[in-house]
């Protein structure tokens, strides 16, 4: 019985702190208005920014992490961009294999598959300026998108 409550009382704890445990990160905040860019705080606390490519007509969903990881004593964020929902377009063996050569050509980032959705992520110390934090942000775009275009065609849903 004690179990049961125990369940019931994280569940309504999660239901009713959702923004408690998501403390605004002000760094961030500051170095994304400094690099020029506006944003939105998600559900999970990250910050999305969408890049928008005029002559296409297209944009990009770019996230920062809202919360950083410590490895090794090196607080990381991560920046991260979807290029496909698996539901919709199913990531191959084959296309697998190629996204895995990709990542050894690419100068920053990798890619990712998280609940079935493809990211370009970058992994990056927390301490970075807005110019590089800027720099991570665009690449993000630019890799992700590319990586949408090329698995559906002209859809642009991310």
């Amino acid at each position: 019985m004690r179990r049961a409550n125990i369940a019931v009382l994280a569940a309504l704890l999660a239901g009713l702190t959702p923004g408690l445990a998501m403390a605004r990160d002000t760094s961030v905040e500051r170095r994304l208005t400094e690099a020029g860019y506006t944003f939105k705080i998600d559900a999970d606390g990250d910050y999305l920014v969408v890049i928008s490519y005029p002559q296409e007509r297209r944009t990009q969903q770019v996230y920062v992490s809202g919360t950083t990881v410590t490895v090794n004593g090196v607080a990381t964020r991560k920046v991260f961009s979807p290029a496909s929902v698996g539901s919709k377009n199913p990531v191959t063996a084959a296309q697998a294999l190629e996204l895995l050569g990709a990542n050894f050509r690419h100068g920053m980032g990798a890619w990712e598959l998280n609940g079935g959705v493809l990211f370009l992520s970058i992994k990056l110390p927390d301490s970075v300026s807005a110019g590089e934090l800027r720099a991570a942000i665009r690449a993000a775009a630019e890799l992700a998108d590319d990586r949408e275009k090329s698995i559906s065609g002209a859809s642009d849903e991310l």
